[in-house]
């Protein structure tokens, strides 16, 4: 749960926020001020008055959805399918959520629709909203006209509220949210949330190693260095990679590693030998080439060189993850 800390309501403490929910009340304080003239009419008893106000809230809370839900359609944001396809402000700074200008349209479309059918149409929306208080007006308690002008004034109010509650919701929280699910359930993203969870001891370990290898001169803090030729490419073999800074834990880094072939009539293929930094579980780790292309993940608290070799040994590879690998993070040393 703590990784839904971060998406608490961006509204909260906003004054548009506090407006919308003066609004509310107010809203609610009407329904009660409404029905209070069933306690001193002589004719009503105070059951009455609480079934009054109980009706009066329930077609609040109903037109208060009904707006909410219509202002979340609005707003709801875009999931690009395709990110290559985005602008460039938006692939760099590689989001997949767009906001959503389904308001602007429907305003648009809704500016030429009015003026088009004012002539006809708008005169007959008071009385239509007439004819819905009328039906409604028995939840006030009253029967004349102000039960009428009471249950048109729950009919426009609360949807409007409704609409503003949802479309701010679903434009400022609701992406946050999506974001966040979307983080939460990448492959590499659960593989450090587990790493961090799960072998927090050995974590915490590996890097007092690692920063120990580092600092005293008298050890080799980067053994493979230099092992295996000092080469990214070599006989038709190319090693490139990526390092990808956990969103969980600032100090831990994903290291993805692809081997694969320059020459398309030499395809690499059998198993590939990686040899990482001692501290790494697992130093020596061997995968299968896969339609041309060997691929390791790992996770490390910074860089070192790691060495390859394929095509039965015959080939040497060798990757310095600090220097050989392009847009580092920052932290990453």
């Amino acid at each position: 749960m703590e990784d839904f800390k971060s998406t608490a309501n961006p509204l909260k403490g906003d004054p548009v926020w506090n407006v919308l929910l003066i609004m509310l009340y107010s809203g609610v304080l009407f329904i009660l001020l409404s029905c209070f003239h069933l306690i001193f009419d002589g004719e009503h008893k105070w059951n009455d008055y609480w079934t009054a106000i109980g009706t009066c809230l329930l077609l609040a809370g109903g037109c208060f959805s009904g707006g909410a839900f219509i202002g979340f359609m609005f707003g709801i944001p875009r999931v690009l399918s395709n990110p290559t396809s985005a602008p460039d402000d938006i692939k760099n700074n590689s989001k997949t959520i767009m906001q959503n200008d389904n308001l602007v349209q429907i305003s648009d479309w809704l500016t030429k629709i009015i003026v088009g059918v004012s002539l006809t149409q708008l005169t007959n929306i008071p009385h239509f909203l007439h004819h819905l208080g009328e039906k409604f007006a028995v939840s006030t308690g009253a029967y004349e006209n102000k039960g009428v002008n009471t249950a048109i004034i729950l009919l426009v109010y609360f949807p409007i509220i409704g609409f503003f509650f949802g479309y701010l919701w679903s434009r400022l929280f609701f992406p946050k949210m999506l974001a966040d699910m979307d983080k939460m359930l990448n492959p590499q993203e659960l593989e450090l949330r587990a790493f961090s969870n799960t072998f927090l001891p050995q974590k915490e370990a590996m890097k007092v190693e690692m920063q120990a290898s580092i600092a005293d001169p008298g050890k080799n803090a980067d053994p493979q260095k230099g092992q295996w030729g000092g080469k990214t490419s070599s006989n038709n073999r190319q090693v490139t990679g990526t390092v990808v800074q956990s969103s969980t834990d600032t100090d831990l880094f994903t290291i993805s590693l692809q081997v694969f072939s320059t020459n398309d009539n030499l395809p690499l293929s059998g198993n590939v030998i990686f040899h990482l930094h001692p501290s790494i579980p697992q130093p020596e780790r061997t995968v299968m080439a896969d339609k041309g292309v060997a691929a390791i993940s790992f996770l490390a608290f910074g860089p070192f060189t790691v060495g390859i070799e394929c095509d039965d040994k015959a080939t040497k590879l060798e990757i310095d993850l600090g220097k050989d690998i392009k847009d580092l993070p920052p932290n990453f040393k």
